[in-house]
């Protein structure tokens, strides 16, 4: 979300289709964000707006349908040039840090295995062969959130 007004567009939150052969691709599979509303109101407040649920966020995160506000943000797909996990820091500066793919899927794992009904063995070893295809990072996210898309769009750039 903190790459909406990058050249970066937008292919999902939580949910997204991978695909590992011929080359890794990710499909989007909705254009809905949430964030959770206090930080939005703090952080993210040009996001207001956007916002299609602003009754509720004394209990409910702030959800948000892209198309309706950022048609031109929001992708069907594209392929996976490198997998960032991101992790907040306190710190000001973003920065990219090289991680293993096996860090990488210890931080993947949990949030996407254990989500999906009957997720079993097979899920696991899809996504561990999908995250050693391509090079993998931390992102390790500063406080200055305009940063972090020039993070992304430098490794981008030198791939």
């Amino acid at each position: 979300m903190a790459c909406l007004n990058s050249e970066l567009l937008y292919a999902g939150d939580d949910w997204a289709l991978i695909r590992r052969d011929p080359t890794p691709f990710v499909y989007s599979l909705y254009n809905a964000a949430k964030l959770e509303a206090d930080y939005l109101k703090k952080r993210m407040t040009h996001l207001l707006l956007a916002v299609s649920n602003p009754g509720r966020l004394d209990t409910e995160k702030a959800l948000m349908f892209l198309h309706d506000h950022y048609p031109n943000k929001v992708i069907k797909g594209f392929p996976v040039q490198a997998i960032l996990v991101p992790r907040v820091t306190g710190l000001p500066e973003t920065r990219l840090k090289k991680a293993s793919p096996a860090a990488i899927l210890t931080a993947l794992a949990p949030s996407t295995i254990f989500r999906l009904p009957r997720a079993d063995h097979e899920y696991f070893q899809d996504l561990g062969a999908f995250v050693k295809q391509v090079p993998t990072y931390v992102l390790e996210l500063g406080t200055d959130l305009n940063r972090i898309p020039d993070v992304i769009l430098g490794l981008l750039h030198n791939n």
